[in-house]
């Protein structure tokens, strides 16, 4: 029995790690992961999510089947280490529960309060803050290479300031926003040496609410 519970606890404790390491990337694939997107789309499809109303578009493509018929696999496969390994419900009981706290913090991280939409270039569906998602309106109407690569380079800054941290300064985040705005305004005006001045000072301000992350 003893050598049973250091067996099943060795499980857990293994499985727990895995799903921790899903807080800090996306490209490990644990309970944890897929947990989350299940959460997400549950979310998505009511359009209620604690931290305010999720934005969607297709949503019926945007369903993760692979991924809630991953987590039955795994559901499935924990049941039966367990049942063999040792006959305990609680073991069983704790660990989805906590696998349901990490997928909770999942959303947290990631920012489930922007909105969710398809990468024209990868055709993948991502998480977007507003900041990001507006820069994506603002690139379909770029034409100047130049300013594509640094408005992209931009997007990319705000995706690593959002994984970094989820404590974001509001000031900082007013100007980013102003300013994304006005780079919109001078595009529609196809205005590209006043957007390219612009952008650049939407690098430094992104840069700076990432130092203080």
């Amino acid at each position: 029995m003893k050598k049973n519970l250091i067996i099943s606890s060795g499980i857990v404790f293994i499985m727990l790690i895995l799903s921790t390491l899903t807080l800090f990337t996306h490209t490990i694939k644990t309970p944890a992961f897929v947990i989350g997107y299940i959460f997400l789309d549950i979310a998505i499809v009511l359009q209620i999510i604690p931290w305010g109303v999720l934005k969607f578009k297709n949503n019926l493509e945007f369903l993760r089947v692979p991924y809630i018929i991953a987590y039955g696999v795994y559901l499935i496969i924990q049941f039966i280490l367990f049942k063999t390994v040792i006959r305990m419900t609680p073991m069983i009981t704790m660990s989805v529960v906590l696998l349901c706290l990490m997928g909770i913090a999942q959303l947290i991280l990631y920012g489930a309060f922007g909105s969710i939409e398809k990468n024209q270039t990868s055709g993948e569906y991502s998480f977007y803050t507003e900041s990001q998602r507006h820069i994506n309106l603002i690139l379909v109407s770029v034409n100047d290479d130049g300013l594509k690569t640094e408005l992209k380079k931009a997007v990319d800054n705000i995706k690593y300031g959002n994984r970094k941290s989820s404590v974001n300064s509001m000031e900082l985040e007013d100007k980013i926003e102003g300013t994304i705005e006005e780079i919109g305004r001078y595009v529609e005006s196809n205005e590209v040496v006043e957007a390219k001045k612009l952008v650049s000072k939407l690098n430094l301000f992104i840069e700076k609410r990432n130092v203080m992350c």
